[in-house]
């Protein structure tokens, strides 16, 4: 579901499903949900697994590629290949994001640290993919914002980053009221 909810919430995927940005304020929620749950190593197959998945869709246009004359099988391979690396920063944050919570369960630390550091832990994610190897610095949280929303206005304080904490750090608080006040708000009378 964060897969999906992710690639519909861009205005640049050229799948035929309308680009809306206001998704990306609950984008994360299913993701976040899930891993604050499990244990780390579960954590991280999860969110490799929903990143790959969200690659697949963003990336598709790759396949493009074939039509100018290159091996439809390698293009494919390649968005395939790409897509499994690019999820493995989503596997990290999950991973991550799992460790804390764990902690917080056990009270060496506070919940609200573990909720406070989600936002930071899929930027710093971000800036990894951004930077290692050769870096991939595409489809980051903020491009959501990006065809002229007010907060977009941010990135001149601090690029693209400045622009995707504020949306993360909201999908965090979103996820956070559905754990605490979630099962009084969805249960059904008798």
């Amino acid at each position: 579901l964060t897969a999906y909810l992710q690639t519909i919430d861009r205005p640049t995927n050229a799948l035929p499903l309308p680009g809306d940005a206001t998704l990306c304020w609950i984008a994360w929620v299913p993701l976040i949900l899930l891993v604050r749950r499990v244990a780390p190593r579960r954590a991280f197959l999860l969110g490799w697994l929903a990143g790959t998945v969200h690659w697949l869709f963003s990336l598709h246009w790759l396949l493009a590629l074939a039509h100018n004359g290159g091996p439809f099988i390698l293009v494919l391979l390649g968005e395939v290949a790409l897509s499994v690396y690019l999820g493995i920063y989503w596997g990290l944050f999950a991973q991550a994001d799992a460790f804390l919570h764990g902690l917080a369960r056990d009270r060496p630390l506070p919940t609200t640290a573990a909720h406070l550091a989600e936002p930071f832990l899929w930027i710093g994610c971000d800036w990894l993919r951004s930077w290692l190897l050769t870096g991939f610095p595409w489809n980051l949280p903020a491009v959501a914002l990006s065809p002229a929303h007010p907060l977009a206005q941010t990135a001149a304080l601090g690029g693209a980053i400045a622009v995707s904490w504020p949306i993360l750090t909201a999908n965090g608080l979103v996820a956070t009221l559905l754990d605490r006040f979630g099962h009084t708000l969805f249960r059904r009378p008798l």
